[in-house]
Parts: structure tokens; sequence; C-alpha cells
């Protein structure tokens, strides 16, 4: 009877241990599927979730926000100078940096390559100019350390916020783009948050 006893218990033990592990399992693969690996930040797919989230909630309770777009300048320079090595602590360098800027709710995503985007939750359009400059004016402030060498890192950003901008996801997004499109064009190390700005650079011959 004892013995009876002892193998029930050893087998819904196992049994816990198991189910516990694939369920733990399955977390991990969750969180891998919506995480960069090389920044520790959430990737392009969770980004498309939550601007799905954040557009509901605007819909719904009348909460704006503000869409980031930001690019690594001189990505490729860094990489061809340094090599690749050099090139991802760059990135995760970036991610770093701006983190530490960014308020609790924001969320920071890499969207791929050295292209960036920032959900700003609840911000009106002035505000998210300024978060932009803020996060501008940090990077430029925290060069990376390459063998005891500060490697200058700037990066160039597009504003674009709800309502103003648009009112759809596919509007804002390419708002955004464009202006950190014509942030690149105008010199680099700089934020766009109008159209005006952006269609003036536009116009000028290149």
């Amino acid at each position: 009877m004892a013995s009876f006893v002892v193998t029930c218990l050893l087998s819904g033990l196992f049994a816990f241990v198991f189910a516990y592990r694939a369920r733990v399992q399955r977390r991990l693969l969750a969180r891998q599927a919506t995480i960069d690996p090389l920044t520790g930040i959430g990737n392009r797919r969770t980004m498309d979730a939550e601007l799905d989230i954040a557009m509901a909630d605007s819909k719904r309770y009348g909460i704006d926000f503000g869409l980031l777009v930001l690019d690594l300048d001189h990505f490729k320079q860094i990489n061809d100078r340094f090599g690749h090595e050099v090139g991802d602590r760059a990135l995760a360098h970036f991610a770093t940096v701006l983190t530490q800027r960014l308020r609790i709710n924001d969320l920071f995503c890499r969207m791929g390559g050295e292209e960036f985007a920032v959900l700003l939750p609840g911000t009106p359009p002035g505000r998210a100019r300024e978060i932009a400059e803020s996060l501008r004016q940090r990077l430029a402030d925290k060069p990376l350390e390459v063998a005891g060498s500060a490697v200058p890192m700037t990066l160039s950003a597009g504003v674009a916020s709800l309502g103003s901008d648009g009112q759809s996801l596919d509007e804002l997004m390419r708002a955004a783009d464009r202006r950190t499109y014509a942030a690149k064009r105008a010199g680099r190390n700089q934020v766009i948050a109008d159209e005006d700005e952006a269609s003036a650079i536009d116009a000028v011959p290149g």
C-alpha cells in the first residue's frame, strides 16, 4: 500500500514538473517571438501589436499617441570601419542609451536593421517632438567606447501624431518614415515633426 502511495505521489510530481517545464518553454518561445535578441527591446511584431491596441484605445477612449521613427546615422560606416561585432555593439548601445531616457509606459522597438520606433501613449504632438529631441541629444552625448576611443553616434528622427498626421496606422507610419528620411537628407542628427519641414527639404534641389 505504501509503495502504491509513493508511486502515485511520484507520478503526480513528474506530471507537475513536465507541465511546468512545458509552460516555461511556451513562455520563452513567446518572448523570443516578440523580443529582438540583439538589443533586448521589442521587435516589429511587438510594435505592430501595440500600435493596434493604441489605435483601439484611441477610438474607444479618445487617447491620442505619438509615433517616432528613429534611424541610426552612418551605421554602415561603423560596420565598415570596425566590423560587424562593433556594429552589433552600436545597435545595443543605441537601445540602452535611449531606453534610459524613455518613460516607463513608452514602447521602444527595433523595426529591423538600424531602424527603430517608439510608441508614445497619451502624448500630444509638441511633447512628442520634445521627447524625440531629448533622445537625439542623449545619444549625441553618449558615444560608443571602442578600444578606448569614443565613436560618435547620432540619430535622425521623424515624428507623427494621431489626428494631426492621419487617422490610420498606415498614415502615421508613412508620415514618420517620410520625416525620418527628410531628416537624413537634411544632414542627419536632427528631428523633423512637421510635414511642411519635410516638404521644404524635398523641394531643395539635391
